[in-house]
């Protein structure tokens, strides 16, 4: 596989091709990164807005929403929100998914 910068460029048999690091990749897999289909990942994101967690597993795409969102939200339901809070605490400062 040819990459150059952060793109994927070439992929197949490149033994003529000159490169400034190689990597002996041999027996392993290469993805262009996974989709988490079912993230939960809304509240971490606020503690690490650079989602480490999910990165280093090579997440790089993530589906949240499921059962509810962080937007748009009114007063009751930051209320509860704010009561089923687990481990990571942190407070409501939008309405609107924009805003979050």
């Amino acid at each position: 596989m040819g990459i150059r910068g952060d793109r994927i460029v070439a992929v197949g048999k490149l033994t003529d091709a000159r490169a400034e690091n190689t990597i002996d990749a041999k027996g392993m897999a290469v993805a262009p990164g996974f989709i988490n289909m079912l993230s939960w990942s809304t509240e971490s994101l606020l503690v690490d807005g650079r989602s480490q967690s999910e990165i280093r597993q090579g997440v790089t795409t993530e589906i949240m929403g499921e059962g509810w969102s962080m937007g748009p939200v009114n007063d009751r339901m930051k209320a509860r929100i704010l009561q089923e809070q687990g481990d990571v605490k942190f407070e409501i400062k939008w309405n609107t998914l924009a805003e979050y």
